[in-house]
């Protein structure tokens, strides 16, 4: 998930372990992914919303490069979001933090002219609230306060 290992590496020592085919493999997890869906349709509704509210909404995410290069594309989420960020790309995870900065959201935040202190990760992983400390604004999602309940909460 930090990006020093591909997708097909991985299908590779895999196939090794187990004493499957690579090939097979790979094109099970491209699939796989290919087909992953939004936890809520309404998601792309409120989003949709905040963006014309002027908000810069992005999605962060730790994750392998399969997210970039099959996830992404087949739901289309380069249209419906202004970024999209992943560890794998960003060699670092969310909750990473370096010298009082972010390895994972300081680039980010520079190249878009975000302040941290203007933004908030939405996250199920509690861990993640180690972003407080770049001044960053932390939502945990939960069974109780689903994703949808959390964004509809942003609008104005």
């Amino acid at each position: 998930m930090l990006g020093g290992v591909s997708a097909e590496e991985v299908m590779e020592i895999v196939s090794e372990v187990f004493t499957l085919d690579a090939a097979v493999l790979l094109r099970t997890l491209r699939r796989s992914c290919e087909q992953m869906r939004l936890v809520d349709p309404g998601i792309l509704d409120t989003v949709r919303q905040l963006r014309k509210q002027g908000v810069h909404v992005a999605v962060a995410t730790d994750n392998m490069d399969t997210f970039l290069r099959w996830t992404v594309p087949a739901l289309g989420l380069q249209q419906h979001f202004d970024g999209i960020i992943c560890s794998s790309e960003r060699q670092a995870f969310k909750r990473d933090m370096a010298e009082g900065r972010s390895p994972f959201f300081g680039e980010y935040f520079e190249e878009h002219d975000i302040s941290p202190h203007r933004s908030v990760l939405l996250d199920d992983g509690l861990h993640n609230a180690a972003v407080r400390q770049l001044g960053m604004e932390f939502v945990h999602i939960t069974q109780d306060n689903p994703l949808l309940r959390a964004l509809n909460a942003l609008v104005h």
